[in-house]
């Protein structure tokens, strides 16, 4: 029997080209711009279109698999039209939480006057434009832009010991950038001894990358699709600075990333923690 005589052969093979069309438009949207759509949008698109069980010869049947195909094909060009937003990242980043205690702040003695010094230097190689601020009675702050995304970096004085024959310094550092605030939650830290026996013991749920140099090195946790913000660039910076044990944590529309060190200027700010914080904002505005 033609197409012509079959009442059902156009029905089908409409079904078969949005069939096809479907799943143009499933390669089409990235893992990572799909962990970042609305949730109510998200089930949609996660819905099942009935297939082997549908019998061929129905109307009613071959109706229903053309709706939810329809449905489908529909929320994907909803989520077609949000991806441009989706994939913008702040122009600005909101600063830290204000410290407990207001100015006047304390007398700056030798340690931080040292500090100090040692941030302005490496500020001036990174940003020349880039100036310091007190943020509290131990704390700096500086905000600048760099390659266009906005950042904000403070560098705390943690101790500070002299002895006769030897001086150490300790700051502890943060520096962050703006992300779309509908990204999921993301945290990578360096793989400790309990994250080892809980990995072992299949404790801890950490995703995988296939990077070995970086999955032997570091925990990562998030969203499998949010996670692919963590490209080859970034996971090759953290590898880089392992010594320096960086920890990221992305939430709420901003990437930071915390480290400890010495006051020695690329100690302070590191150019991995650039790159790691540069390279999740590209990942997402090319995805």
């Amino acid at each position: 029997m033609d197409m012509y005589r079959d009442p059902l052969a156009g029905l089908r093979s409409q079904i078969a080209t949005k069939r096809g069309l479907l799943e143009l438009r499933e390669r089409a949207l990235p893992m990572l711009l799909r962990s970042m759509l609305p949730a109510a949008l998200v089930k949609e698109l996660s819905a099942k279109v009935p297939a082997a069980e549908v019998d061929p010869s129905s109307l009613e049947g071959l109706a229903g698999v053309e709706t939810a195909l329809d449905s489908l094909l529909a929320a994907h060009d909803e989520a077609a039209a949000l991806a441009p937003k989706l994939r913008e990242c702040p122009d600005e980043v909101p600063d830290p939480p204000r410290p407990a205690t207001a100015p006047p702040w304390v007398i700056e003695e030798e340690p931080q006057l040292d500090h100090r010094a040692a941030l302005t230097r490496r500020l001036a190689e990174i940003e020349p434009d880039a100036f310091i601020v007190r943020w509290d009675d131990w704390t700096y702050l500086s905000r600048f832009q760099l390659a266009g995304a906005p950042l904000v970096v403070r560098s705390r004085h943690v101790s500070y010991h002299r002895t006769v024959e030897h001086v150490r310094d300790s700051a502890r550092n943060w520096a962050r950038t703006s992300v779309p605030r509908s990204l999921p939650p993301i945290v990578v830290h360096a793989e400790g001894v309990l994250h080892t026996i809980a990995r072992k013991l299949r404790l801890v749920r950490d995703v995988a990358t296939g990077d070995a140099p970086f999955d032997r090195a570091y925990v990562m946790e998030g969203h499998p699709g949010a996670v692919l913000a963590i490209g080859a660039d970034v996971r090759a910076a953290f590898v880089a600075a392992l010594p320096t044990r960086l920890h990221l944590v992305v939430d709420r529309g901003v990437a930071e990333v915390s480290w400890r060190s010495s006051y020695e200027p690329r100690a302070l700010l590191p150019d991995e923690v650039f790159a790691i914080l540069l390279g999740v904002r590209a990942a997402i505005e090319r995805a």
